[in-house]
């Protein structure tokens, strides 16, 4: 699906405040991220998603992000709106459009 002609996404995700305090997470809490990662995972398998991370800081300021192919808005949104994270509530997400403008292939590498 993924190719460079296709329209690329980026959505953001902020944790809800609940969460920002560690003693406040619930066992379903991490099961639905555990969801979350997995499909993420799913849709990078696909070559949906090209990239997905998140900054290492306290919770409260932590944003996370995943960028993706898609064809339109509307198909965009329904990939973001499916995460569990948002379907669940845990997290919100603000979608854009995106535009890679300089990658380097010296930054390729297996985690």
């Amino acid at each position: 699906m993924n190719d460079k002609n296709t329209p690329k996404w980026i959505y953001v995700l902020r944790l809800c405040q609940r969460l920002w305090d560690s003693d406040n997470w619930s066992t379903e809490d991490a099961a639905i991220i555990q969801q979350h990662f997995e499909y993420l995972k799913s849709l990078t398998e696909t070559g949906t998603m090209i990239m997905v991370g998140r900054t290492d800081v306290d919770m409260k300021d932590n944003i996370g992000f995943a960028v993706f192919a898609a064809n339109t808005k509307e198909e965009a949104e329904g990939i973001m709106n499916a995460d569990p994270c948002i379907m669940h509530g845990i997290m919100t997400a603000e979608l854009f459009p995106f535009r890679l403008s300089l990658f380097s292939k010296h930054f390729l590498f297996d985690l």
